[in-house]
């Protein structure tokens, strides 16, 4: 007698791979401002960096800012073969290493190039970095991988490139755990980076959040995303970062704005080394 087997292929269940989309939609997006709607920096209709990224361009002519027909990033590389680079820390949230180390990490980026071009795409934790390049013109998907190094400090994305004046419009940029980058998840990061909150039974934040009611301090180079929002407004310390505002004693009092509300907004002086007046 022959054993009859009917578990032939058109009836067998599908093996759901731990690092496949079932198991990608069960993440969150790893990257901050992923889509470019925070520019904390705009002022009138002029966008500066969106938050949460880092923007280098050593060469001249260069210049970044927001198309808001196309809702994309838009980045003009400067004249010359320098390096041009448009970047995000990911590792900025508190238990990072608990989640992320020896992890795989799938980031994509959406762009377009109005002309011919190359432009690249990375990710690296800075023992080891995987950069996939693209030439040419039009719109571009760019997916890269890395799996963690078990003793990283740091793990950031990177779209960079050497093309002289080269236009590289960015729909979105984002990465998540597991071999497969998933768009429209919830970011990791909750709320809005900069935001204030208030606790009335500690004089100790939580973990993950700054005090601003002590004298006032540096960042550490592990709030770049921070830094990005701040942007110096409070002054800047010996290490070049900013320094967070020290508010002790002080009322909020929303900004005027020109409302003539605040019969005192145009004598109200900045404190510290802030450069802001009128908004606290």
């Amino acid at each position: 007698m022959t054993a009859c087997n009917e578990n032939t292929e058109s009836n067998v269940i599908p093996k759901r791979e731990p690092n496949g989309l079932p198991y990608g939609i069960q993440q969150q997006n790893l990257v901050y401002n992923s889509d470019f709607r925070y520019f904390s920096n705009k002022e009138g209709a002029e966008y500066g960096t969106p938050d949460g990224w880092l923007y280098k361009d050593a060469g001249s002519g260069g210049s970044i800012g927001f198309d808001s027909e196309t809702n994309q990033c838009v980045l003009i590389k400067s004249g010359g073969d320098s390096l041009m680079s448009f970047e995000q820390h990911l590792q900025e949230f508190p238990r990072w290493k608990d989640l992320l180390l020896g992890q795989r990490i799938t980031a994509k980026a959406r762009l377009s190039l109005s002309t011919d071009g190359e432009v690249s795409f990375s990710i690296s934790d800075g023992f080891d970095t995987n950069t996939v390049t693209k030439n040419g013109s039009g719109d571009f998907e760019i997916e890269a991988q890395l799996t963690i190094n078990t003793e990283a400090t740091i793990i950031f994305i990177a779209i960079e490139s050497n093309d002289p004046n080269i236009v590289i419009s960015i729909s979105r940029v984002y990465a998540n755990l597991g071999n497969i980058a998933v768009p429209n998840l919830p970011c990791i990061v909750q709320g809005v980076i900069g935001e204030r909150k208030q606790y009335l039974a500690t004089e100790n934040p939580p973990a993950g959040e700054l005090s601003i009611c002590k004298d006032s301090e540096e960042l550490s180079e592990e709030y770049t995303r921070l830094d990005s929002v701040i942007n110096q407004r409070y002054g800047v310390g010996d290490n070049g970062r900013s320094l967070l505002p020290n508010i002790s004693g002080y009322f909020s009092r929303a900004w005027d704005n020109g409302a003539t509300v605040d019969p005192n907004a145009e004598e109200r002086k900045a404190w510290g080394e802030s450069t802001v007046t009128g908004i606290m």
